[in-house]
């Protein structure tokens, strides 16, 4: 009886189990081959579309072979337990290549679950012109395309090791015109990654998206692009149907465009990245114009420990730019150096939002009237909700123990809007060496009509090294301001690390508790207070002054926590203040080969319960014969 039951219990395991099958692709293969194993590998990206995947089934493709065209996957479902994985196999720590010249999209995934994507090199540089869904022209690396009428949940997609570069859309030789003066581009152009889900369901929903130790590089306009429906109107505000994207471990550089774009998401992690040279023009088909990174209609995004440096363009680009219709996004712990555009930008319609303990070094540079350029701004509080809209101005904002170092050839700008809803700027260090003024504007100035209509602007306790940092013109100045020299560690350096202060820093502890502005009922997410200051030390009892808190008043200035930035594969222009950099190759997923079946699949559920059978049966034959 006990052996029926037991033959029983594993017979339905059995049942279960799922035969994952590993397919392999060479370019010396047949597609007329079975594929299932490295011998009768198949040969083209194409004779994967017809696959009927199954949860835990593998595709690997040759490493150190060049694959041309496009892998499509439509409707791929992996599971929780068993995901689908497309990797490379073979020759070391190398990975395969995918050539898209010509095709939309190097990897493309249409309504995709449960699918991880690691190892893998992409380009696709020019050729004929591709449209997504028949309407823009476009190029890109990776497409994850949700087009769902039902309302289906979609993603727990994971992307690994991806090295991406030299992605456009127009062959050598384009003529953007004025395309740059425009909001996002009207022309063609290329994108490292970008994930959809517009134009769909209410209810069909992207989740669970994961980017990690990649590279992106040589690309026509964004590396890395998320788009979904969101409600541009103020009034009635409504999120997109994007949630949970994390990025992590980055290295975009080089970049047209911006480097990371997030519209319409719902939660978003974005750390330890190195987003480099950002608006680009080292290549004519770049848009060259772009922030390091910029969210709209987006909420509950945590930025933390990345470097945002040198974008450029005659708009936006700054290190981090916070667009109108965003909330709950938290920017800490970054270091933001040598941006046109400046540091902070807090456009219309934006409430709840801080920059705290980031550092800042010559941001804002940028000069109105220049080649058509706006005016880089330190500090830039907007009532800008899209073009020929009435503005809708920031509220209930916070920005607080940062430290802004500016040379002095530099001329910076500060603009706040005149019907701010709550802003807090206190305990930050203004080392502006340089003159500062006013950003031209009506919007920044109090009305001479006497109709402002800004409430509990609280500026206080903010650290200048000289009494003529922040405007006279400006309608709200600083109500306790502290003047004071400080020594950095390495003025003019470029690392975190170099604008520790040496110099005596008692005056460092006459900061303010930051608490929640009079009408705000929500703050920020995770409180106010933070435990540890921008280089990982434990911050005292006692509020204090600039991004790094101070105990004592001996300073051992800290080793710098980022690595050294790499060196761009073709030189750019030369920016002043820009640091010898050194090239880094992304490092190869130490990955064991699959292990083959005789079917070319994964039966190692199934011979384990046979055994378990056999010994049962065998054991009962024993004890019938010992009787």
């Amino acid at each position: 009886m006990k052996i029926a039951k037991l033959s029983t219990v594993l017979l339905l395991l059995v049942c279960k189990v799922t035969f994952a099958t590993d397919y392999y692709v060479h370019p010396n293969g047949d597609d007329n081959a079975v594929g299932t194993n490295k011998n009768s590998a198949l040969k083209t990206l194409q004779s994967l579309s017809s696959l009927s995947l199954e949860p835990g089934d593998n595709i690997y493709l040759a490493a150190g072979e060049t694959f041309y065209g496009s892998l499509k996957l439509a409707g791929a479902s992996g599971s929780e337990e068993s995901p689908i994985t497309i990797s490379s196999y073979g020759d070391g720590g190398s990975k395969a290549i995918i050539d898209a010249k010509n095709m939309l999209a190097a990897i493309e995934l249409v309504n995709p679950k449960y699918i991880n994507v690691s190892n893998i090199e992409i380009t696709a540089d020019g050729g004929t012109k591709q449209k997504y869904r028949a309407k823009n022209a476009m190029r890109l690396g990776v497409l994850v395309d949700i087009n769902d009428a039902i309302g289906n949940t979609y993603g727990y997609l994971n992307f690994d090791n991806i090295f991406i570069h030299h992605i456009f859309s127009e062959n050598p030789g384009v003529d953007r015109g004025d395309d740059v003066a425009t909001a996002n581009g009207t022309q063609a152009y290329g994108y490292g990654v970008r994930l959809y889900n517009s134009n769909n369901h209410d209810n069909t929903v992207l989740t669970d998206v994961s980017f990690k130790n990649s590279e992106i590089h040589h690309i026509g306009h964004t590396a890395f692009k998320t788009t979904s429906n969101t409600n541009r109107k103020p009034e009635e505000r409504r999120w997109g149907n994007i949630y949970n994207v994390e990025l992590i471990d980055n290295y975009f550089h080089d970049i047209g465009g911006p480097g990371i774009q997030f519209g319409g998401i719902n939660g978003g992690y974005v750390a330890h990245n190195r987003v480099h040279r950002t608006g680009s023009q080292i290549d004519e088909r770049m848009w060259a114009r772009g922030s390091g990174m910029w969210p709209w209609g987006a909420r509950d995004l945590l930025i933390e420990h990345n470097e945002f440096t040198d974008a450029s363009g005659p708009a936006d680009s700054a290190g981090f730019h916070i667009d109108f219709n965003c909330t709950n996004v938290i920017v800490q712990y970054n270091l933001s150096r040598n941006n046109a555009g400046g540091f902070i930008e807090i456009l219309g319609n934006n409430e709840n939002n801080t920059y705290r303990y980031n550092i800042s070094i010559n941001d804002g540079y940028r000069q109105k009237g220049i080649d058509g350029a706006q005016d880089g701004k330190v500090i830039w509080l907007s009532g800008f909700v899209g073009k020929d809209r009435p503005k809708v101005a920031p509220k209930n904002n916070y920005i607080y123990n940062n430290t802004i170092f500016v040379k002095s050839e530099q001329t910076i700008h500060f603009g706040i809007h005149n019907e701010t809803q709550g802003v807090v700027i206190a305990n930050n260090i203004f080392a502006i060496e340089g003159q500062a003024e006013i950003a031209p504007g009506s919007e920044y100035i109090a009305d001479s009509s006497g109709t402002d209509s800004y409430k509990d602007l609280i500026i206080t306790n903010n650290l200048f090294i000289h009494d003529q940092i922040w405007p006279d013109e400006m309608f709200v100045t600083d109500s306790n301001p502290i003047y004071e020299a400080v020594t950095f560690a390495n003025k003019g350096g470029n690392s975190i690390a170099d604008y520790q202060i040496t110099s005596d820093h008692t005056i460092l502890a006459s900061g303010i508790d930051i608490t929640r502005l009079p009408n705000d009922s929500y703050g920020l997410t995770g409180g106010m207070q933070l435990e540890k200051d921008i280089l990982g030390n434990t911050i005292g009892n006692h509020a204090h002054i600039g991004a790094v808190f101070y105990e004592t008043e001996e300073v051992q200035p800290a080793e710098p926590q980022l690595e050294p930035e790499p060196e761009p594969e073709q030189e750019p222009e030369a920016e002043e203040e820009s640091e010898p950099v050194s090239e880094a190759q992304p490092v190869a997923e130490s990955k064991p080969e699959p292990v083959e079946s005789s079917n070319g699949g994964s039966m190692s559920l199934f011979g384990f319960a046979f055994l378990i059978l056999l010994l049962a049966f065998k054991r009962q034959k024993m004890s019938k014969d010992d009787r």
